[in-house]
């Protein structure tokens, strides 16, 4: 189980060194595009830095229920969560039954956000908050449309999102400590792993090693003394290299030991073992000495 960014980062990787089933490329292209969304409204929110408190990716339990809420706002008077789609297309509303406009159903997204509500109410019940909440289902993405929308409901369609924006910078807002606690409590509450993970099972001996360009995503060579990609012509550091790729190789396999026997595998021997080694010892923390010398 994982947090919601560190699953995406994991099927992004996997992407990359292994082949995905359809099903998993589809799972992987659902979170980068959901992610893409969440970073959109996020600079659009930018303009309350200064004003609200936001957090985003909240994972959180009460009553032993899980749910999960892409971006909270704390204003002075008032909570705003905002469930963010990136839906692209038509689609349509028919008596609260959400459809692509080629008839397929959908989950409707109004549902999901009341019980993220009412779940977050309750916990701040637990906390003896008393704040009004106020949600909002936002969707970014210019090419989406949504016909026979409810008009009461509180969806936000991307024509509508600057002047949202501005409706919630036109509020008062002087946050106290209690507004500061409050967002201390979320932040140390909220799950480090993820019950609704769906990363597929994969194992070492199936993943391809190698350097992966940042850039075009192509597996690089070495040239001059530098990693370079024959493809889009990019060169990297050895050193920026290595650290890049010890952090893949932590993520993927966390309870690997990090060895320069093991950059040096993973990387496909592109890197000379003294000069990872030396990389790893100006960077890392050393465990242990000689062959059962590992880093942190």
């Amino acid at each position: 189980m994982t947090t919601p960014h560190s699953e995406r980062m994991i099927m992004h990787h996997l992407n990359q060194r292994k082949a995905l089933n359809a099903k998993d490329q589809h799972y992987y292209f659902n979170l980068e595009k959901g992610y893409l969304g969440e970073q959109i409204f996020k600079q659009h929110m930018h303009r309350l830095m200064n004003k609200a408190i936001i957090l985003d990716d909240l994972l959180l339990e009460i009553n032993q229920t899980t749910f999960q809420i892409d971006l909270v706002c704390i204003l002075q008077h008032k909570i705003y969560l905002f469930e963010v789609k990136n839906y692209e297309g038509d689609f349509y509303v028919d008596k609260n039954v959400w459809y692509m406009i080629a008839g397929k159903e959908i989950k409707n997204p109004l549902m999901q956000l009341n019980r993220s509500e009412s779940l977050f109410r309750q916990l701040l019940a637990e906390y003896k908050i008393n704040i009004p909440i106020e949600s909002f289902l936002i969707f970014v993405n210019p090419e989406f449309t949504l016909l026979q929308a409810p008009l009461n409901a509180n969806i936000i369609l991307p024509t509508q999102l600057p002047r949202f924006i501005k409706h919630l910078h036109n509020q008062p807002s002087l946050l106290n400590s209690m507004h500061q606690n409050l967002s201390k409590q979320l932040t140390s509450v909220k799950l480090i792993k993820s019950p609704f993970s769906r990363i597929p099972v994969y194992e070492y001996e199936n993943i391809e090693k190698g350097v992966i360009c940042q850039h075009c995503k192509s597996f690089m060579e070495v040239d001059s003394g530098k990693l370079h990609c024959l493809k889009c012509k990019s060169n990297e550091e050895f050193e920026k290299a290595v650290l890049r790729n010890v952090d893949e190789m932590t993520l993927l396999f966390p309870d690997m030991k990090i060895t320069t026997n093991a950059v040096y595998e993973w990387c496909k021997g592109l890197i000379q073992k003294r000069k990872i080694q030396s990389i790893l010892s100006n960077h890392l923390k050393s465990i242990g000495h000689g062959k059962g010398r590992y880093y942190s």
